[in-house]
């Protein structure tokens, strides 16, 4: 049996042992072996939709994709890559979360939405 198919066992059978090796400790979350920082920002920022994680939790992940190399339109990608299977509700959270981790002004976004004014 090769490594990754043991590794997958082993989790699956829910070794301890297996799961810490996946835990371990990192500098941050985005040091993960065999996959590109830029590449593990977007499944994370998925994972993050598909919780419905708080706003908070977005911060620091954007933060470091950014440094990364991972452009906000490739985040807000992410958001349209996960939408069909997480549902409109998680998608429109994560959009939230995720603006105001760029930093955007979204609280006047909402008091003058797209398309509301005059023309």
């Amino acid at each position: 049996m090769d490594d990754t198919r043991r590794m997958l066992h082993a989790v699956a059978l829910h070794d301890e042992r297996a799961i810490e090796v996946l835990l371990q400790s990192r500098s941050h979350a985005l040091d993960c072996p065999g996959i590109e920082p830029r590449t593990a920002a977007l499944v994370q920022l998925g994972a993050l939709v598909g919780l419905g994680a708080p706003t908070t939790s977005y911060q620091s992940l954007v933060d470091h994709a950014l440094a990364a190399g991972v452009d906000p339109d490739q985040l807000v990608a992410a958001l349209g890559a996960v939408a069909a299977l997480v549902g409109g509700p998680r998608v429109v959270a994560g959009a939230t979360s995720l603006g105001r981790a760029l930093g955007y002004d979204l609280d006047a976004a909402l008091e003058d939405p797209p398309g509301a004014g005059p023309d």
